[in-house]
Protein backbone atom coordinates (compact mmCIF):
# COMPACT_ATOMS: atom_id res chain seq x y z
CA UNK A 1 0.00 0.00 0.00
CA UNK A 2 1.28 3.46 -0.86
CA UNK A 3 1.60 6.02 1.93
CA UNK A 4 -0.21 9.36 1.80
CA UNK A 5 3.12 11.15 1.54
CA UNK A 6 4.30 8.97 -1.35
CA UNK A 7 0.97 9.47 -3.13
CA UNK A 8 1.24 13.25 -2.94
CA UNK A 9 4.89 13.10 -4.04
CA UNK A 10 4.04 10.95 -7.06
CA UNK A 11 1.16 13.22 -8.08
CA UNK A 12 3.39 16.29 -7.83
CA UNK A 13 6.09 14.47 -9.77
CA UNK A 14 3.74 13.75 -12.68
CA UNK A 15 2.51 17.34 -12.74
CA UNK A 16 6.06 18.77 -12.58
CA UNK A 17 7.22 16.54 -15.44
CA UNK A 18 4.23 17.56 -17.57
CA UNK A 19 4.82 21.25 -16.93
CA UNK A 20 8.56 20.98 -17.57
CA UNK A 21 9.40 22.45 -14.17
CA UNK A 22 10.72 19.36 -12.40
CA UNK A 23 14.09 20.75 -11.32
CA UNK A 24 12.64 24.06 -10.13
CA UNK A 25 9.83 22.38 -8.18
CA UNK A 26 12.32 19.97 -6.59
CA UNK A 27 14.57 22.83 -5.50
CA UNK A 28 11.67 24.89 -4.17
CA UNK A 29 10.09 21.99 -2.31
CA UNK A 30 13.41 21.26 -0.61
CA UNK A 31 13.78 24.88 0.55
CA UNK A 32 10.17 25.01 1.74
CA UNK A 33 10.49 21.77 3.73
CA UNK A 34 13.63 23.08 5.42
CA UNK A 35 12.02 26.45 6.15
CA UNK A 36 8.90 24.87 7.60
CA UNK A 37 10.99 22.68 9.87
CA UNK A 38 12.50 25.89 11.27
CA UNK A 39 9.10 27.59 11.54
CA UNK A 40 7.28 24.53 12.83
CA UNK A 41 5.74 26.46 15.73
CA UNK A 42 3.55 28.25 13.16
CA UNK A 43 3.07 25.74 10.35
CA UNK A 44 2.58 22.67 12.53
CA UNK A 45 0.44 24.28 15.24
CA UNK A 46 -3.09 22.83 15.04
CA UNK A 47 -4.48 26.00 16.63
CA UNK A 48 -3.37 28.12 13.67
CA UNK A 49 -6.10 28.08 11.04
CA UNK A 50 -5.28 26.78 7.60
CA UNK A 51 -6.43 30.14 6.21
CA UNK A 52 -3.54 31.79 8.13
CA UNK A 53 -1.11 29.27 6.63
CA UNK A 54 -2.50 29.91 3.15
CA UNK A 55 -2.29 33.68 3.62
CA UNK A 56 1.37 33.46 4.67
CA UNK A 57 2.18 31.15 1.76
CA UNK A 58 0.43 33.43 -0.74
CA UNK A 59 3.13 36.00 0.02
CA UNK A 60 5.44 33.70 -1.96
CA UNK A 61 3.44 34.24 -5.15
CA UNK A 62 5.81 35.33 -7.89
CA UNK A 63 8.77 33.81 -6.02
CA UNK A 64 7.73 30.20 -6.51
CA UNK A 65 6.74 28.22 -9.56
CA UNK A 66 2.92 28.22 -9.82
CA UNK A 67 2.87 24.44 -9.40
CA UNK A 68 4.90 24.58 -6.18
CA UNK A 69 2.70 27.34 -4.76
CA UNK A 70 -0.49 25.49 -5.72
CA UNK A 71 0.81 22.27 -4.15
CA UNK A 72 1.90 23.84 -0.86
CA UNK A 73 -1.40 25.74 -0.64
CA UNK A 74 -3.26 22.47 -1.21
CA UNK A 75 -1.34 20.87 1.66
CA UNK A 76 -2.15 23.83 3.90
CA UNK A 77 -5.86 23.70 3.03
CA UNK A 78 -5.93 19.99 3.90
CA UNK A 79 -3.94 20.53 7.13
CA UNK A 80 -1.11 18.37 5.76
CA UNK A 81 1.83 20.77 6.19
CA UNK A 82 3.37 18.51 8.88
CA UNK A 83 3.71 15.84 6.17
CA UNK A 84 5.78 18.13 3.92
CA UNK A 85 9.23 16.83 4.98
CA UNK A 86 8.21 13.23 4.23
CA UNK A 87 6.56 14.26 0.95
CA UNK A 88 9.69 16.19 -0.01
CA UNK A 89 11.91 13.15 0.65
CA UNK A 90 9.73 10.94 -1.55
CA UNK A 91 9.54 13.61 -4.24
CA UNK A 92 13.29 14.21 -4.15
CA UNK A 93 14.01 10.53 -4.72
CA UNK A 94 11.65 10.43 -7.70
CA UNK A 95 12.99 13.71 -9.13
CA UNK A 96 16.64 12.64 -8.80
CA UNK A 97 15.93 9.47 -10.74
CA UNK A 98 14.01 11.34 -13.43
CA UNK A 99 16.69 14.00 -13.77
CA UNK A 100 19.51 11.46 -13.84
CA UNK A 101 21.18 13.00 -10.79
CA UNK A 102 22.80 10.70 -8.31
CA UNK A 103 22.86 12.01 -4.76
CA UNK A 104 23.32 10.69 -1.27
CA UNK A 105 21.59 12.62 1.49
CA UNK A 106 23.70 12.36 4.60
CA UNK A 107 22.24 13.59 7.89
CA UNK A 108 24.75 14.31 10.64
CA UNK A 109 24.58 16.21 13.94
CA UNK A 110 27.65 18.25 12.94
CA UNK A 111 29.52 19.36 9.82
CA UNK A 112 31.99 16.64 8.78
CA UNK A 113 35.49 17.21 7.50
CA UNK A 114 36.47 16.05 4.01
CA UNK A 115 38.19 12.91 5.27
CA UNK A 116 35.21 11.81 7.40
CA UNK A 117 32.86 12.50 4.50
CA UNK A 118 34.99 10.40 2.16
CA UNK A 119 35.16 7.59 4.74
CA UNK A 120 31.38 7.63 5.20
CA UNK A 121 30.73 7.44 1.45
CA UNK A 122 33.21 4.55 1.15
CA UNK A 123 31.48 2.78 4.04
CA UNK A 124 28.04 3.26 2.47
CA UNK A 125 29.29 1.72 -0.78
CA UNK A 126 30.70 -1.24 1.17
CA UNK A 127 27.40 -1.89 2.98
CA UNK A 128 25.56 -1.74 -0.34
CA UNK A 129 23.55 1.46 -0.05
CA UNK A 130 24.62 2.30 -3.60
CA UNK A 131 26.66 0.50 -6.29
CA UNK A 132 30.38 1.10 -5.74
CA UNK A 133 30.88 1.84 -9.45
CA UNK A 134 28.67 4.94 -9.09
CA UNK A 135 30.87 6.44 -6.37
CA UNK A 136 32.59 8.95 -8.66
CA UNK A 137 29.31 10.30 -10.10
CA UNK A 138 27.66 10.76 -6.71
CA UNK A 139 27.02 14.06 -5.07
CA UNK A 140 26.70 14.20 -1.31
CA UNK A 141 24.15 16.50 0.29
CA UNK A 142 25.11 16.99 3.93
CA UNK A 143 22.16 17.95 6.11
CA UNK A 144 22.88 19.10 9.63
CA UNK A 145 20.29 17.48 11.86
CA UNK A 146 20.58 18.54 15.47
CA UNK A 147 17.90 16.03 16.43
CA UNK A 148 20.50 13.30 15.96
CA UNK A 149 22.39 12.60 19.16
CA UNK A 150 25.22 10.89 17.32
CA UNK A 151 25.92 8.69 14.34
CA UNK A 152 24.40 9.44 10.96
CA UNK A 153 21.59 8.58 8.55
CA UNK A 154 22.01 8.23 4.81
CA UNK A 155 19.52 7.99 1.96
CA UNK A 156 20.08 7.04 -1.65
CA UNK A 157 17.42 6.29 -4.28
CA UNK A 158 14.72 5.77 -1.68
CA UNK A 159 16.83 3.44 0.48
CA UNK A 160 17.94 4.41 3.96
CA UNK A 161 20.83 3.43 6.15
CA UNK A 162 20.33 4.42 9.78
CA UNK A 163 23.45 4.38 11.94
CA UNK A 164 22.11 6.90 14.42
CA UNK A 165 22.56 6.61 18.15
CA UNK A 166 18.79 6.94 18.58
CA UNK A 167 18.17 3.81 16.49
CA UNK A 168 20.76 1.88 18.47
CA UNK A 169 19.26 3.00 21.79
CA UNK A 170 15.76 2.06 20.57
CA UNK A 171 17.06 -1.39 19.57
CA UNK A 172 18.56 -1.87 23.04
CA UNK A 173 15.30 -0.77 24.63
CA UNK A 174 13.29 -3.26 22.54
CA UNK A 175 15.74 -6.07 23.32
CA UNK A 176 15.47 -5.46 27.06
CA UNK A 177 11.67 -5.66 27.14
Amino acid sequence: MISTEAGYAEALMRAAEQSGSLRRVADELYVLAQAMECGSWFFYNPRVRSSAHIASLSALSGELDDLTLHFITLLASRRLLPALPAIQLHFDTLALRALGDEMIKLRLPYAPGERLLDDLVTFLAEVGLFPAEKREQLQVDVILDQKLLGGFCAEYAGREYDASLKRKLDACKRAST
